[in-house]
């Protein structure tokens, strides 16, 4: 892979992850309204964060096997950032179902955190494994290339979460928060989509 392509996965992986911890911030304050801001929110956010984390890498590790390339890294990108990007347009209602849903508020949690953040946590996870494999050129050098993918993912969450506690939190409605982080996704895979175009263009060495 040219250094193009290279440079385009470390890009993902570092807005992944500043993609994600916006995401949690944001969630847990769409649902403060209708639940508080107590420990059970955090909880029910951070398990299905995990849930849907834990799925996508295992998702993201067969669609890597079977069809690597930019162009599905763009895909996976450009899904995510629609469904985030359209979130100011469902949240409110699902968040309503809260009021008719006739069970424990524990479990209105669970379900509301399901039904909005499951999808995108799940898509988000899918992207590292693909991320992984494309930067993969020798079995020799697996882990310090995995090590330094994670690693960028990993500061992309702690920019995500300093600049969504302490900047972003304060700029505009955390709805629009959120698809303002699907239209970064967006453009993510915008870039992606050139990326795997000159990929063809450029010759490999």
């Amino acid at each position: 892979m040219c250094w193009i392509g290279r440079a385009m996965l470390y890009l993902t992986a570092f807005v992944s992850g500043f993609v994600l911890m916006c995401l949690e911030i944001f969630g847990s304050r769409v649902l403060t309204p209708y639940f508080g801001g107590g420990t059970r929110v955090w909880g029910a956010l951070l398990a299905v964060f995990m849930a849907g984390l834990g799925t996508g890498y295992a998702l993201g590790g067969i669609t890597a096997d079977r069809r690597p390339g930019l162009r599905t890294l763009g895909m996976l990108l450009l899904l995510c950032g629609l469904v985030l990007a359209m979130f100011p347009l469902y949240a409110r209602a699902i968040c309503g179902i809260s009021e008719i849903l006739w069970m424990s508020q524990s479990f209105q949690m669970l379900s509301v955190s399901m039904l909005l953040f499951f999808a995108p946590s799940t898509l988000i996870g899918m992207l590292m494994p693909c991320i992984v494999k494309l930067n993969t050129n020798s079995l020799n050098v697996v882990g310090r290339g995995s090590g330094n993918i994670y690693a960028l993912g990993t500061a992309g969450s702690i920019a995500g979460t300093l600049a969504s506690a302490f900047y972003l939190v304060g700029l505009m409605p955390s709805t629009m928060a959120v698809s303002c982080s699907g239209a970064l996704l967006l453009c993510n895979a915008a870039v992606c989509f050139a990326a795997s175009r000159i990929q063809i263009v450029v010759p490999r060495r």
